[in-house]
């Protein structure tokens, strides 16, 4: 049994493989062998986005279906045997990655959770840089319009943000703070209620 989180454990398992890109001999994935290079990008991308607490429903649908029908059709028996490692992996722990999934959070709680942002609104000069820089487009709001009544502020769409916090130097005013938020776990609960 492994001292991580298995989430974690798997995501590492394939970012590496994806980095790696080497078949069982060392070489590099030949041209023809289409199923796991075009599988272990974005599998590992799930992956990571689960272990962060960021991913959706639909993530965890295409994580397995990918699992499933990627050793089926995998060329060679490196490439089999990779897969059906993450598969028993992931099948053993299905209810902890839907935990993660579901709940945002890491049952054993050795998972990194995301950072939270917000923008303080009363901070926000709406300059629309933070928008300009984030990746995952979590950033909404119109530049601000003088003589206007329509200036809509900025907010951070928190489903979309992945927390990599680009946003925060970017911002002139510093409008753009961390939120720490307090989880109650299972236990507290039992001795509040």
């Amino acid at each position: 049994m492994s001292t991580g989180c298995i989430v974690t454990e798997c995501a590492g398992r394939l970012r590496k493989l994806a980095d790696e890109r080497t078949c069982g001999q060392g070489r590099q994935v030949m041209p023809f062998c289409l199923p796991c290079t075009l599988a272990l990008e974005p599998v590992a991308d799930v992956v990571e986005r689960i272990a962060k607490g960021c991913a959706t429903e639909a993530d965890q649908d295409f994580l397995r279906q990918s699992y499933t029908q990627v050793p089926m059709i995998a060329r060679c028996r490196f490439g089999r045997n990779t897969w059906d490692g993450v598969a028993n992996l992931l099948e053993e722990a299905w209810d902890v990655v839907s935990e993660h999934i579901k709940g945002k959070h890491c049952p054993s709680g050795l998972c990194c959770t995301p950072s939270t942002f917000r923008i303080d609104p009363d901070k926000c000069v709406m300059c629309d840089l933070c928008a300009e820089v984030c990746p995952e487009d979590a950033i909404v709001g119109r530049p601000f319009v003088e003589y206007r009544t329509d200036n809509s502020p900025y907010k951070i769409l928190v489903h979309r943000c992945t927390g990599c916090g680009q946003c925060v130097p970017v911002c002139p005013e510093t409008a753009i703070v961390k939120v720490v938020e307090k989880r109650i776990e299972q236990n507290d609960r039992e001795d509040v209620g």
